[in-house]
């Protein structure tokens, strides 16, 4: 019988189609960043690379912006402003009227959002000490909380899963040292950082201490309180996976600090429950900074590198789990992913 005569063909296409719009074009404009090179062939109405992943942004931009249920003043305006910038990159300026069509409340827009908001980004601090800040707030908030309340009543916000590991604190660097072979480099990093990245955790706790016999465990996953689960492992059925978190950071002071309107992103690295009365649930992260304090923003998406900087932090402190892009030909460069539809 012919593969035809199934009759699954037309199911088929559709069921193409679906995958292409669910999970492709999410990430196509990463997956075209670079891709090609000038017209070096002399290729007639020859679209260049930068211009063609600008499409896709305002693309995106105008897709998010329509799926909106209500619409503020400022959300139209953006709208009309991507529409016309398609129409600026991808029209004859010869069909349209004035020049390139444009208002004078367009270039004002337009000033606003490339010129005058990156300007005020560029003289934000440095978002470290804040970050430090609200890792020592959360820990104490959640310190109280849990003996403030009955812990027999309080449900738990996080189930961990996949028990990795499981050691004393006093045995921490001789087990360390046993399977930093057998694991990938980003838990050995992890495993490298674990005891002062604990030391300094438990600073911010004043009076607060761990004897050594306290018993820790390792684990490949946990859920959070909204459901996503974030993983630290490299036996997911046999691939490496080290969730990339999102953060939220004091909005009081989240306007003086460069983030990504009060979100800070970082690299799970190991997932420790430390068994003390009440446990602590604990994310070892590598935190990203944005590439560029003067354009942190790129296609839309914040621009992000990897940076020296590691922080124990609370599990229930965790805002999401986010996706978070590299950039394919370039080093230490990522993209976190805002066309999640």
């Amino acid at each position: 019988m012919h593969h035809l005569d199934l009759g699954l063909f037309r199911y088929q296409i559709i069921f193409t189609c679906d995958i292409l719009k669910s999970q492709h074009v999410n990430v196509m404009i990463f997956v075209i960043d670079n891709l090609y090179d000038e017209n070096n062939n002399e290729v007639d109405n020859f679209v260049n690379n930068d211009d063609l992943t600008k499409l896709y942004e305002y693309w995106n931009e105008m897709y998010i912006l329509s799926r909106y249920e209500e619409f503020s003043e400022s959300d139209l305006e953006k709208f009309n402003i991507c529409i016309k910038i398609l129409a600026f990159k991808f029209v004859s300026p010869s069909n349209l009227n004035a020049i390139n069509g444009y208002t004078t409340e367009t270039y004002e827009s337009l000033h606003k959002y490339f010129v005058k908001i990156p300007y005020r980004i560029s003289n934000k601090k440095n978002v470290e000490p804040q970050l430090l800040r609200t890792i020592k707030r959360q820990a104490i908030s959640i310190r109280m909380s849990q003996h403030s309340v009955n812990p027999a009543k309080t449900p738990r916000t996080c189930k961990f899963s996949a028990r990795l590991f499981e050691f004393s604190l006093q045995d921490a660097n001789t087990f360390f040292n046993e399977k930093k072979d057998s694991v990938d480099n980003k838990m050995q990093t992890g495993f490298a950082r674990f005891i002062s990245c604990l030391d300094s955790y438990l600073d911010l706790l004043d009076g607060f201490t761990i004897i050594g016999k306290t018993r820790i465990n390792i684990y490949g996953s946990v859920t959070l309180e909204n459901g996503a689960i974030m993983r630290a492992t490299n036996r997911y059925h046999n691939k490496v996976w080290f969730s990339d978190i999102a953060i939220s950071i004091d909005s009081k002071e989240s306007n003086d600090y460069i983030s990504d309107k009060g979100l800070c992103y970082g690299q799970a690295l190991l997932l420790a429950e430390v068994l003390t009365d009440p446990p602590l649930n604990f994310a070892l992260i590598q935190w990203y900074d944005f590439k560029s304090k003067r354009n942190p923003y790129l296609y839309g998406c914040p621009h992000l590198k990897l940076i020296e900087l590691y922080n124990f932090v609370a599990i229930e402190s965790i805002h999401d789990v986010v996706h978070i892009v590299p950039r394919f030909d370039k080093q230490n460069e990522y993209f976190v992913n805002k066309y999640i539809f």
